[in-house]
């Protein structure tokens, strides 16, 4: 069996995962149009804010290194451009050279994700209007803030990954100016996917633990009409809570990257300001 997925990151690279460990036989081929099949979208922020400073460390892994582990094909550059049931083939654009071809396939995934949302206001369109939520948009901001060094910033909404971004442009040295239009900022339910023994090894604060295998039996401690930022160890978990909690009306958001990479942002930091500036501990 052939079994082509539309789409990397957390649900493509997820179903891809899963896929093979039902079926060791399988040939799994996914498309990915970004340059980047898995990253860690709460440490974006932190690249940009220059916590991060090697841009290797915001990738959870790599075409190749998901090959290695299950033997999965992964094209990164890649975009599906037509669907053909008829024939069992999609139509690709190598994103690099250009080139077209068709692939077949015995079973279809599609996951392409999504995109944030622009409003249809004047200005929208404008070199220096940017949106955050691919590895790709975080080099671009990089990039801008560099080059143009600008003094202040508008960010328009006021969720974990906007007072994140805050938090690290202001450290820059800039003015920053959040516009939000619920009334408070950053009133989500926090919820750790975890086990109980894995949470009480270490969490980020203010997180709830629900471990997922009992998340459907306790969709009544979650509060209703707030939004659910999710995190597990790595993202795996944090992603099907996700899925669970949007099929009962929740609208829930995954730290892809999870506890592991959160604890080794903190701990690496933690380290750095514990050193010399040789290296060693003071």
């Amino acid at each position: 069996m052939k079994v082509v997925i539309v789409g990397g990151v957390a649900g493509g690279a997820t179903a891809a995962a899963r896929i093979r460990r039902l079926d060791e036989q399988a040939e799994i081929v996914v498309f990915e149009r970004s340059g980047f099949v898995s990253y860690a979208n709460c440490g974006l922020p932190y690249y940009i804010g220059d916590v991060i400073t090697d841009p290797e460390e915001l990738t959870l892994q790599t075409p190749e290194s998901f090959f290695s582990r299950f033997r999965v094909i992964m094209k990164v550059r890649h975009e599906v451009t037509a669907i053909h049931p008829n024939r069992k083939t999609v139509s690709v654009k190598n994103l690099e050279t250009g080139e077209n071809f068709e692939e077949s396939y015995d079973k279809l995934i599609l996951s392409p994700g999504a995109k944030p949302t622009q409003p249809r206001l004047p200005g929208v369109g404008l070199d220096k209007l940017f949106t955050l939520r691919t590895v790709e948009d975080t080099f671009r901001i990089k990039e801008y803030i560099n080059t143009h060094h600008p003094k202040s910033v508008v960010l328009a909404g006021g969720g974990f990954i906007g007072l994140e971004l805050a938090e690290n442009l202001r450290e820059l040295g800039m003015e920053v100016t959040i516009v939000q239009r619920p009334k408070q900022l950053m009133n989500p339910f926090l919820l750790d996917a975890r086990t109980p023994v894995e949470y009480a090894g270490g969490h980020m604060e203010g997180f709830r633990n629900i471990p997922l295998d009992d998340l459907r039996d306790r969709l009544d401690e979650i509060e209703p009409g707030k939004p659910v930022y999710v995190t597990c160890q790595s993202g795996l978990r944090s992603y099907i809570a996700c899925r669970i909690l949007e099929a009962n009306g929740h609208e829930a958001y995954n730290f892809a990257g999870g506890f592991r990479f959160y604890d080794a942002v903190v701990n690496d930091r933690a380290l750095i300001e514990k050193a010399y500036s040789c290296g060693m501990d003071q």
